[in-house]
């Protein structure tokens, strides 16, 4: 009987130990979550166009056009969505612009996943050229 009682007392008290938690996973699209800052051009040799695009964590995005820096209060804005390339090494996005037509942007990480350059594309057509993004 006695080793039962201490059988059961070792049982209980392994039982009672606190158990640490782990850490939840970190999500792939931490890497990208937050805002950047970039221009945009008819090819690498041509940024004429200022633009931003805060990435959410949850796969969503929003685009603030021409804007230099963090005020995004009076610039045309467009919401979108973005994944990571299934190697991680990238990034595919598109947005819908005012109804008008839909834009896709393909960019690889670079300077330790701080900046993304690629090339963007309207419907699919010839109207294209590259960007690149800067992480703040």
């Amino acid at each position: 009987m006695k080793k039962v009682i201490v059988l059961l007392a070792v049982i209980v008290a392994a039982a009672s130990c606190k158990k640490e938690k782990q850490p939840a996973p970190e999500s792939p699209n931490a890497m990208v979550k937050g805002y950047w800052i970039g221009k945009l051009g008819t090819d690498a040799s041509n940024y004429i166009n200022d633009f931003s695009i805060l990435f959410k964590e949850d796969g969503t995005l929003r685009i603030y056009g021409l804007v230099l820096g963090t005020d995004t209060t009076n610039v045309d804005k467009f919401d979108g969505t973005y994944a990571l390339t299934p190697d991680k090494k990238g990034l595919d996005l598109s947005y819908n612009h005012k109804g008008q037509y839909t834009a896709t942007l393909s960019g690889g990480f670079l300077n330790e996943n701080k900046q993304i350059k690629g090339v963007w594309v309207v419907n699919g057509t010839a109207n294209q050229g590259a960007f690149y993004l800067n992480k703040q």
